[in-house]
């Protein structure tokens, strides 16, 4: 085989990789996290701070 015809294969198997891989992830998505609705709750509480132990 000569440089060009190994050239072609290789593009068409890397095409084929990706093809391969991108139905693998339409078929099989990642789990989503369900985010509820509302403002975010976050308490904090500061006067310990540099207090040691």
């Amino acid at each position: 085989m000569n440089g060009k015809t190994r050239l072609y294969i290789g593009l068409l198997v890397v095409g084929l990789v990706l093809l391969g891989s991108g139905l693998w992830f339409l078929l099989n998505p990642a789990p989503r996290i369900s985010v509820p609705e509302g403002t975010p709750v976050i308490a904090m509480d500061i006067t310990h701070t540099m207090g040691g132990t």
